[in-house]
């Protein structure tokens, strides 16, 4: 009698072993999981920072690209660049989670109205110079291409005119 007592706590005992083990090896999975889960949502962090950082500093360069005195154009390639960029954010919104997009229109912050300070005003007064430099060279290079086609004019005119004008090329 005490044997098959014994044997049946033997067997009892083995199941719950059984049992434990099968938790144990849910348990190591779960955790392998967590692990990789944990990874992917640090892996999802970094690349929702570094897409902030990148669309900041794009719209930080193509500002100082665009910056002009006219406020309509700046609003304008500003709301072209946010559809532009719309799949970036909608991306970020993804990772943070968020199910609606764009509910609102973008805020445009309206820092032209501000007045800008002495570094500003010599930026601009440099860069005016340059474009009216770089526009009365466009104009001296149209001056001359208009003068050219006028002188291949004239001697095709020329050329059909008088005999002696044929020959030159």
């Amino acid at each position: 009698m005490q044997i098959s007592k014994l044997q049946d706590d033997l067997q009892m005992e083995r199941k719950i072993m059984d049992a434990l083990a099968i938790k144990t090896e849910k348990v190591k999975i779960l955790t392998v999981k967590l692990e990789n889960a944990e990874k992917q949502v640090n892996d999802m962090v970094f690349e929702k920072t570094a897409m902030q950082n990148y669309t900041l500093d794009i719209d930080g360069m193509l500002l100082d690209i665009i910056e002009t005195w006219d406020s309509m154009i700046t609003i304008t390639v500003r709301k072209h660049l946010t559809e532009k960029l719309r799949h970036v954010f909608v991306m970020l919104h993804r990772l943070e989670g968020k199910e609606e997009l764009f509910t609102e229109e973008p805020i445009i912050s309206h820092s032209e109205d501000e007045e800008p300070d002495e570094n500003e005003l010599k930026r601009r007064k440099a860069r005016e110079a340059e474009m009216d430099e770089h526009q009365r060279i466009v104009r001296e290079d149209e001056a001359k291409e208009k003068a050219e086609i006028e002188a291949r004019v004239t001697l095709e005119i020329r050329k059909l005119l008088f005999t002696e004008f044929r020959d030159l090329r």
